[in-house]
């Protein structure tokens, strides 16, 4: 009789408890929801956004601090200015542009893990430098 009563008490206490969330917190829950759903998206739109991103990072990092806007988009931003000291990706990228130095902005693939934005930097018909922003591909696609 008494383990009758410490279960009784334990499921009377159990469904008096409600778990009631404020409007903000339910807002943000469903929020949370919605961002995890599984999405398809193709290839050709996670290629728009990292061109889109590449933009933005420069014109960002044209208006203030190098620093700030690595830690703010997650991206490695360099400024290649020789051939001293690549990888090989860098390598043939800057090569590519050294070769036809007006070319525009482009996105490379680096692997399935990263995407790189290229937009080289002309004086005089040639290279005179490449910027180069190395995206990793999960933080684009979670911007779309």
């Amino acid at each position: 009789m008494k383990n009758f009563v410490i279960v009784l008490m334990a499921v009377v206490a159990l469904t008096s408890c409600e778990a009631k969330l404020s409007e903000d917190q339910r807002k943000a829950l469903h929020e949370e929801m919605e961002d995890r759903k599984i999405k398809k998206i193709s290839q050709e739109d996670i290629y728009k956004k990292a061109l889109e991103e590449g933009r933005l990072v420069l014109e960002s990092v044209d208006s203030g601090n190098i620093d700030s806007v690595k830690a703010a988009c997650k991206c490695e931003i360099s400024n290649l200015t020789s051939k001293d000291d690549l990888s090989e990706v860098e390598l043939k990228l800057y090569e590519a542009y050294e070769f036809n130095p007006n070319g525009t902005d482009n996105i490379q693939k680096e692997g399935d893990q990263f995407l790189i934005y290229t937009k080289p930097q002309v004086a005089n018909d040639s290279l005179a430098g490449l910027w180069m922003i190395k995206f990793p591909k999960s933080e684009i696609v979670k911007k779309i």
